[in-house]
């Protein structure tokens, strides 16, 4: 089966129900505001120079008349840098210390505001990376738990291969991928307007939070300089930093509804996910409590800047047009994208699962049958899925498989005409012995070679000691997680060294018994010149047991080959 995702993973440990009990809890400790982070008052609406032209009075008219013959500016000139005088003292009126209009500069209050939301958004620029920048498409499937609820839960159960197939018995296989992408597309048209539009608000606060946390903050600060202003103090002039200003000013008013609890909480949870698997609940209620905390207190961080710097009107001064404004810039409209290229691929993966599940259903059975009575064996330690203390082995079934096949036919109809071959045979090709010999001695060793790896899995073994060590050693997840992939990979190779071994050993048995029963003198693999009479008055029943073990050794490579997915040296 294939590892599980993020997404399945989140799903399997907390359901809906659950998270949204986790989130009545949480909120009643940590308060998430709904106000606006960027009031529209922030950016009085500027008034068109037609519209101002036509209010004009008679004796304004007259005097802006006069001023245009001697300063030789056009009336929406003069209008313009009149209206920018005016802004200019609202702002140095209402938030002194911001700008100095007339030498065209921002002063060191704008500086210190700028800092304070540059630490704010800096908050949310790890959370993000280790969440929606991780693996978009899954966070925003495990947003949908909580704003998509109903489409959510029947992309989960209804697009299951196996419970689809199970209810359409008379479906047939080629025709399962286009049913239940059509069965999809209809669960994704069922999604309400009001969840649809829930959905995209979130991901919109989402991608301008991003682009505020990787906002050039560090070039903006560079460009205040120590002595600029009147006073000696630092200052940046409105000429290096107008792109700066508008780019900051598009997102911040991009930004103007702040993220919901939902939102914040499936943040939160992504990006803790690894934390909180290793935490008891009341510990992993307190972290996310606590990180809701602090995300509350960055937002009302940027809400403070956003009303105590009128950033709309600085742009208008930085770039000497009255009618300027931040715009509101597109983003988050590509989310149900994301959102159906998501599930479109989990229902691939599936699928694949779901039909690699029957070939080794299938598999499964002709093994049983192929070892007999022998079966498959239990083992202590060597298993396919991870379990408390023991690393998982890929490769499990195939070796259960060798060890049945060698407790089974290999003792009990291959090991005696084999043996009586090794003993007594008389190889007309020296190399065909020493093959062949080779072959049968690797197979004696097969379910000793397969119980030691057994043991070296236990939590005293090498392997599985090495395991137990990654797992509960202190240090950081990534050290700690790249240490157990270690320990996995290191337990994966020993068992596919075993299988390689014994697959090179049952081809290389089914060659020379093949050239023994219809070798060509001169061949690579040639008979015995002892065949007719190597087993005395019962040599035909020795031929048909050899040429049975023959056969064996052969669909033994083939089920070998087909268990394991290794290439074990072509057809037999």
């Amino acid at each position: 089966m294939a590892e599980r995702s993020v997404f399945d993973s989140l799903v399997a440990e907390l359901s809906v129900a659950e998270r949204r009990e986790l989130l009545e809890r949480i909120r009643s400790g940590a308060r998430v505001s709904l106000e606006p982070l960027y009031g529209a008052e922030s950016i009085p609406p500027p008034e068109r120079r037609a519209a101002r032209v036509a209010e004009l009075g008679f004796l304004r008219r007259v005097l802006l008349f006069f001023r245009r013959l001697f300063s030789g500016k056009s009336l929406e000139d003069l209008l313009a840098a009149d209206e920018l005088k005016a802004i200019a003292h609202r702002v140095e009126s209402r938030a002194p210390g911001l700008v100095d209009y007339r030498r065209g500069l921002l002063l060191v209050g704008f500086l210190e505001e700028l800092k304070r939301l540059r630490d704010a958004a800096r908050f949310f620029y790890e959370v993000l990376d280790r969440s929606v920048e991780k693996d978009k498409g899954a966070f925003f499937a495990f947003l949908g738990q909580i704003e998509l609820p109903e489409a959510n839960r029947r992309l989960l159960e209804e697009t299951d291969p196996a419970v689809y197939a199970a209810a359409h018995p008379e479906l047939r296989d080629e025709n399962l991928r286009s049913e239940l992408f059509e069965l999809f597309e209809s669960i994704i048209q069922s999604i309400p307007e009001e969840r649809k539009r829930a959905m995209y608000h979130d991901v919109r606060s989402l991608l301008f939070l991003k682009r505020l946390s990787g906002f050039l903050f560090e070039r903006f600060i560079q460009a205040f300089r120590p002595g600029l202003s009147p006073s000696g103090g630092s200052a940046a002039s409105f000429a290096e930093t107008r792109e700066l200003l508008a780019d900051l000013g598009d997102i911040v008013y991009s930004l103007a509804v702040p993220p919901s609890a939902e939102l914040l909480e499936a943040l939160f949870v992504f990006a803790e996910r690894d934390e909180l698997a290793r935490r008891p609940a009341e510990e992993a209620e307190a972290l996310i409590s606590g990180d809701l905390a602090k995300a509350e207190e960055a937002l009302g961080r940027i809400r403070a800047f956003n009303a105590q710097v009128p950033l709309g009107e600085i742009l208008r001064l930085a770039s000497e047009d009255p009618e300027a404004a931040p715009r509101e810039l597109a983003g988050g409209e590509d989310w149900l994208a994301v959102y159906k290229a998501f599930w479109r691929e989990r229902i691939d993966t599936r699928l694949d699962e779901y039909r690699e599940e029957r070939r080794y259903r299938a598999l499964a059975e002709e093994i049983a049958a192929f070892v007999g009575h022998a079966g498959l064996r239990n083992f202590d330690h060597l298993s396919r899925e991870e379990r408390p203390g023991l690393p998982p082995v890929r490769l499990e079934l195939a070796l259960s498989f060798l060890d049945g096949f060698y407790r089974g036919p290999f003792l009990a109809e291959i090991n005696r005409p084999l043996k009586l071959v090794l003993v007594d045979g008389e190889f007309y090709r020296k190399e065909n012995r020493v093959e062949f010999t080779d072959a049968y001695n690797t197979l004696l060793r097969l379910s000793e070679e397969i119980l030691a790896l057994d043991a070296r899995l236990a939590p005293e073994g090498d392997l599985g000691g090495a395991w137990n060590q990654a797992q509960f050693e202190v240090a950081p997840l990534a050290l700690k997680r790249r240490k157990l992939q270690n320990a996995a990979r290191a337990a994966d190779e020993e068992a596919e060294r075993i299988v390689r071994r014994a697959g090179a050993a049952l081809l290389s048995l089914v060659r020379v018994l093949r050239g023994i029963l219809k070798g060509e003198a001169g061949g690579r693999y040639d008979s015995l010149a002892n065949l007719s009479s190597i087993d005395g008055r019962a040599n035909r029943e020795f031929l048909k047991s050899l040429s049975l073990a023959k056969d064996r050794a052969e669909r033994a490579h083939a089920l070998l080959a087909a268990l394991s997915g290794l290439d074990l040296g072509g057809d037999a």
